[in-house]
């Protein structure tokens, strides 16, 4: 049963079409009066401009067209028969978490509609806690709702290492779910990213990722902002067509071969000689890409801790823009064009 006052989402629609409709027709009167202007500079610099413009509009409307077309799948009895035959596993990699955000998402696999069959916990080396209250809390709540669960104190190796102890652990699982330590699921976000496995092809899932804190300043609210539209819109394009290219940190699900049999590439990826440990979920999503597909589960949300600094923010996103640049690099190496 779900917990009073468990973190929720739900879809908000009041004004939003409209709105939605009202600045489309204003990008589209904006992006023809450039291309009409550029028309009439003359000479072949302003065909060519005209050019740029109704191209840049023309790929504009179609990434508009394709987010429109992702569908949520939805949940039947037949369906939740199939997946409630399924072992589903959660990795937690922590570091140096807050106890409090720690404890409130493991609180939220409790409060599940459909439960994980086990959860894995790896401690990688934590210097600022030893997570004893925790820890003896969360063994007693998994034993009670029938969850088993490990939790592993490793010497510091990164994420990857931890999410392989995690792995190890749980050999006989169908479904490995990905979190962050301060990743707290919405009730009924296991039994949706479940969903879309229905389907054979599929081999990943990203869930939506949306802000805990967002009411601690502007900048949190304008990072939550960011994350939600990009979800929406580029990744939810991109899920349309099954080719969904980085899954997010706080929720996604795989299907566990894709995790096990990558296992030693995945902790022993190199770039020009030297170890990439950064990156992580785009490269899950990569190997899940070179099995088939990859779609986003809008109705399979996650709460998560927004950066309230500018240097946290500023050093989160560097890092991303490193391992966006490595990882489309391997891309355009393994993965065939129709991709």
């Amino acid at each position: 049963m779900t917990r009073p006052g468990a973190l929720a989402a739900h879809p908000h629609r009041s004004g939003m079409v409209f709105t939605g409709a009202v600045a489309l027709i204003l990008a589209a009167a904006w992006a023809a009066q450039h291309a009409l202007q550029a028309a009439h500079y003359g000479g072949p610099n302003g065909s060519r401009l005209a050019v740029v413009w109704t191209i840049t509009f023309a790929l504009l409307m179609l990434q508009t067209v394709m987010y429109h077309l992702e569908r949520t799948r939805r949940l039947t009895p037949r369906i939740m028969r199939q997946l409630d035959a399924l072992h589903v596993a959660i990795l937690v990699p922590t570091y140096n978490e807050d106890p409090g955000y720690l404890r409130l998402g493991l609180q939220s696999f409790v409060d599940q509609s459909r439960r994980p069959d086990s959860v894995h916990v790896v401690d990688d080396g934590s210097t600022n806690t030893a997570y004893a209250e925790v820890r003896t809390w969360w063994q007693a709540a998994a034993a009670e709702a029938g969850i088993a669960t490990t939790w592993q104190r490793v010497p510091n190796a990164g994420k990857r290492h931890a999410q392989a102890h995690g792995v190890r652990k749980s050999p006989g699982a169908d479904i490995y779910i990905t979190v962050d330590s301060d990743s707290c699921l919405a009730p009924n976000a296991i039994e949706q990213v479940l969903v879309p496995f229905a389907r054979p092809q599929v081999q990943s899932v990203a869930g939506i990722v949306i802000s805990t804190n967002h009411r601690t300043n502007l900048l949190a609210r304008i990072t939550d902002l960011w994350f939600v539209t990009g979800q929406l819109v580029d990744r939810s394009a991109l899920s349309a067509m099954g080719s969904v290219l980085v899954n997010s940190g706080p929720l996604a699900a795989y299907r566990a071969d894709v995790v096990r049999d990558n296992l030693d590439s995945y902790l022993n990826e190199t770039f020009m000689g030297r170890p990439v440990m950064f990156s992580d979920d785009s490269l899950l999503t990569l190997y899940a890409l070179l099995r088939g597909q990859t779609v986003q589960q809008p109705s399979a949300v996650v709460f998560t801790a927004m950066p309230e600094k500018a240097g946290h923010l500023l050093r989160m996103y560097l890092r991303w823009m490193r391992g966006s640049t490595i990882r489309s690099i391997w891309r355009m190496r393994y993965l065939p064009l129709n991709r």
